[in-house]
């Protein structure tokens, strides 16, 4: 197996933005190996597991919050989001969805049913499993990825980019330029997006506040499902984002000017690093959140 060392380690040299605090990055390790490929997804399992997806170089992961990193069994796929339901955890790759059951040591490719190869995003919602292809819209799966059917009714089939779930029942996929919203476990889909702008939806954050759209033209909220949205970018500008997560009362976003954090539901946004780096993956753990870059990852606890 292959090994790497890539870590930013995030220490507590604090800037303050409206009284709140944001770590800066510093004392970067820079060891003999490094992960192979630009970190395209993250996913910190309950027990503390690291999965990083890769382009065009799979998956790898880390037991020691990213110090060393292991090549898994899936090496030679473009990965770009994961997901965990009933103890596997499921990757989406160029070459359809892939799950492991034990920790990355064999990865299992799921294709029936799946008419597109290119999957840029799964979720899970209702104990079942969905998958975001990039020309035939939304899929799922109600038996561990086994099977595949289309759930697409109101969705034009078209480029989809991101798929997320709350916890209150509702399904939101960016679809194109467009978001599109469902609340009967994907068998019908609605148009939310009256005030977004026309580009891409990378990225789609649900939680207590509302929904978070990052684009190619900065972040987007809306509240409570309606398609009143509200452009929530100050501080960061129109710049491309790629990733938004939660963490300790903060969101962070991944952007191609590197993470920058909001103390106050998006309404405001300051860079905290790593500067003039691009950060494509973001994942909170219960310890820490992890920033995926090219061929590197950064922490901070």
């Amino acid at each position: 197996m292959k090994k790497s060392n890539s870590v930013f380690t995030l220490l507590a040299t604090a800037i303050f933005l409206q009284g709140a605090a944001y770590a800066q990055p510093s004392n970067r390790t820079d060891p003999e190996g490094s992960l192979n490929g630009s970190v395209c997804a993250l996913s910190v399992q309950d027990d503390g597991l690291i999965f990083a997806g890769t382009l065009s170089n799979g998956v790898y992961k880390s037991s020691d919050n990213g110090q060393t990193w292991e090549q898994t069994g899936l090496d030679d796929v473009s990965v770009y989001d994961f997901t965990t339901l009933n103890g596997y955890v499921f990757a989406a790759t160029q070459k359809g969805v892939y799950r492991t059951s034990d920790k990355g040591k064999h990865f299992f490719e799921l294709q029936s049913g799946l008419g597109e190869a290119r999957v840029q995003a799964v979720t899970t919602m209702n104990g079942h499993l969905f998958a975001a292809t990039l020309t035939d819209g939304i899929y799922r799966s109600t038996d561990n990825g086994e099977s595949w059917t289309g759930a697409n009714e109101g969705i034009p089939l078209t480029f989809t980019y991101s798929v997320a779930s709350d916890n209150y029942g509702n399904l939101y996929a960016g679809v194109t330029n467009s978001v599109f919203h469902s609340i009967d476990d994907g068998d019908s889909w609605t148009r939310l997006d009256t005030r977004i702008p026309h580009v891409r939806v990378n990225t789609i954050m649900a939680n207590a506040n509302g929904i978070y759209a990052g684009t190619q033209a900065g972040i987007f909220h809306s509240r409570n499902s309606s398609a009143n949205w509200t452009n929530v970018s100050s501080g960061l500008g129109d710049t491309v984002v790629y990733d938004l997560a939660y963490f300790d009362g903060t969101m962070y976003a991944g952007t191609q000017d590197g993470v920058y954090a909001s103390n106050n539901n998006g309404r405001n946004w300051m860079r905290t690093g790593p500067d003039e780096h691009a950060v494509y993956s973001v994942s909170a753990g219960r310890d820490a959140v992890f920033f995926g870059g090219n061929t590197d990852v950064y922490y901070l606890n």
